[in-house]
């Protein structure tokens, strides 16, 4: 353990001297504010105005829809972002990476790493604004496809459609249009990749805790805190979906607390370096100013914005937002998809995951409360965390129904004996299955080295064949217990016969292992029979079926992982929305949902966005002020 923390803290240190390289060095690049194509992508924003909403992509406060509050686009933060990136370096490209200045924000958002200003300033030499959004739309298909198909090759089409339903859940047109959105999906969707690439290479040593280091590393790297959970949340779905079925559910869960230790100190431990080295680079007391916003944040702080709204209504207004046409669509989708698998195919109900996705489904809860003011006065992109909460939901929910019970029954633990048949014989079994669906049987068979000819083996209902099935004689050489791949469905407690005969075998003969014991150890044969006389004993055989679990074991499960869970928070937010709230709370709630118009962000969002510039200026002012 003390090995590990040594190297996490050496990765950590690597991390903090390479992310102040990469912003060094591209502030050297010839780029400034008057450069072709940051003026170019400053002008297709302050077209579309700081806040527009997809699809209708222009700023109106009287048009926004009132169905879709998560599509409110952030184009204000995107502009600091350009500007911040097309920023000439006055003073030196190193103080520019630390100070982080623009147009928009002259002394910069300085306790934040902005290193989405290595990847920018490349691209603003070749690509403007509209050129960047046609290029991400096919980089998150791109990465979304390929995490499917992975998925897809080795776990199943259910999983892969989880893959696409988390981005559909993300609202794919507002995150592919807004680079504020989009840095915490590439982390999350590529730090999936490599978990389901090479799982098995992190399940050795401590190689999934440095994962996770790095992804909250990259996140606070990248990201301005929009939805930064997702690159914990969504990775660590993966890991668990990925894991072994029988490693145990307290490993899992000890895994699920360790990985997000380690993604809270990558998180934390490169941000407050920042706060160290920007302060020694800058001069100027960094430390003391972010610590004061990380208080503001998690609203403690008595003039915060929403200090006096509870955990609760922040958690349900963002589930509020939540709510929308493409989650509607998605999951009443994966609702017909598990009707279908209860009613039609239904599986083995499978607890072996749940407790760990439950508790990463929890995660979200626990965001909102600890980032109280952020979420409250954000709540149009931060809304974006429930996606991890649903996602573990839905992937215990798959987990549980995508295979079927599975029972094996078998006498093969006794010592068998070979009983010859001749071409001409066959050997009559009585069975009685225990439940309907059979996909193999397995049959200790035995013939001489390159016998020529066929074994049959027949499924008869009082003496009727029911079907037929045969093997090459040679597959049988030297005694093998073979699996008879049969996927038969019979009558659970009917009476049937297997039959075993030879056929071609050029005067050769078959040995069939049969027990020979006064009780039957397998209670699904009864009486053997050869030429017509009755033998106490038993085929050795071996039976797997596969069954429908019980209506209520299927009825838990749904309730346990969706309806328990999902349906609770709907419901209970329409019981407090009936009561009465505050009259700042109940502002928020009716302007995001009920009557009436839909501003385009809520003021307290619009106050909390000016407070970055500890300035209280309209979205007029921030208009002109840009285009001085």
């Amino acid at each position: 353990m003390v090995k590990t923390i040594t190297k996490g803290a050496l990765v950590l240190l690597a991390g903090l001297f390479m992310g102040t390289a990469l912003l060094w060095l591209s502030y050297l690049l010839p780029v400034t504010e008057e450069s072709a194509h940051v003026l170019e992508s400053m002008q297709t924003l302050e077209q579309e105005g700081w806040y527009p909403t997809v699809p209708l992509m222009h700023q109106d406060d009287e048009t926004l829809s009132r169905a879709n509050p998560g599509g409110i686009l952030d184009n204000f933060t995107d502009s600091i972002m350009i500007t911040t990136a097309g920023y000439a370096p006055k003073e030196g490209a190193l103080y520019q990476a630390m100070n982080m200045a623009g147009n928009e924000m002259t002394e910069g958002y300085n306790y934040y790493w902005h290193g989405y200003v290595a990847i920018l300033r490349p691209l603003l030499l070749f690509l403007n604004y509209a050129d960047l959004r046609v290029l991400n739309s096919l980089l998150q298909m791109s990465v979304t496809a390929a995490l499917a198909c992975m998925l897809y090759r080795r776990k199943g089409f259910p999983w892969a459609a989880l893959a696409l339903t988390i981005y559909g859940l993300l609202l794919p047109i507002a995150v592919s249009q807004a680079l504020q959105y989009s840095w915490v999906f590439y982390i999350g969707m590529c730090g999936s990749l490599v978990i389901v690439k090479f799982h098995r290479n992190l399940a050795k040593g401590n190689g999934i805790y440095f994962l996770f280091l790095i992804l909250g590393m990259l996140t606070s790297y990248m990201d301005l805190l929009t939805y930064p959970l997702f690159t914990w949340g969504i990775p660590m779905i993966w890991w668990i979906v990925m894991g072994n079925d029988n490693e145990g559910e307290k490993n899992r869960i000890r895994t699920v607390i360790l990985c997000g230790i380690a993604w809270i100190c990558g998180y934390g431990g490169l941000w407050a370096g920042k706060w160290l080295i920007g302060g020694i680079i800058l001069q100027r007391p960094i430390f003391a100013t972010a610590w004061h916003e990380v208080l503001y944040r998690a609203g403690t702080l008595p003039d915060t914005l929403g200090y006096e709204v509870s955990h609760l209504q922040v958690v349900l207004q963002n589930l509020d937002v939540y709510q929308s046409i493409q989650g509607l669509f998605l999951l009443g989708a994966w609702m017909l998809w598990w009707g279908y698998r209860a009613l039609g195919k239904a599986g083995s109900v499978r607890m072996d995951k749940t407790a760990s996705l439950l508790l990463v489904a929890l995660s979200p809860i626990a965001w909102y409360i600890v980032l109280h003011n952020h979420t409250y006065v954000h709540s149009c992109f931060t809304y974006r965390i429930w996606t991890v909460g649903l996602a573990a939901l839905l992937a215990a929910l798959v987990g549980t129904l995508q295979v079927k019970d599975e029972s094996y029954v078998h006498n093969g633990n006794f010592v068998p004996s070979l009983l010859e048949l001749e071409e001409n014989t066959e050997l009559l079994q009585g069975f009685s299955p225990s439940y309907g669906s059979i996909p193999d049987i397995n049959l200790l068979l035995e013939t001489e080295t390159d016998q020529p000819g066929e074994i049959v083996i027949r499924f008869l209902e009082e003496g009727r064949p029911l079907e037929e099935f045969t093997l090459a004689a040679r597959e049988a050489q030297g005694g093998v217990f073979y699996r008879l791949p049969v996927n038969l469905r019979l009558k659970a407690g009917a009476e049937y016969q297997i039959g075993i005969s030879g056929r071609g075998l050029e005067n050769g003969h078959i040995s069939v292992g049969v027990t020979d014991i006064g009780l039957h150890p397998l209670a699904e044969l009864s009486v053997l029979q050869t030429e017509g006389q009755l033998r106490d004993a038993q085929l050795i055989c071996g039976v797997r079926y596969r069954h429908r679990a019980s209506l209520r074991k299927l009825t838990l499960a749904l309730e346990l992982q969706l309806l328990l869970y999902w349906s609770l928070f709907l419901l209970l937010g329409k019981i407090i929305y009936s009561r009465e709230v505050s009259t700042a709370v109940k502002h928020v709630i009716t302007a995001l949902s009920g009557p009436g118009r839909l501003p385009a962000l809520p003021a307290g969002q619009i106050q909390a966005k000016r407070h970055r510039q500890k300035e209280a200026l309209t979205v007029s002012d921030v208009q002109r002020e840009s285009s001085r």
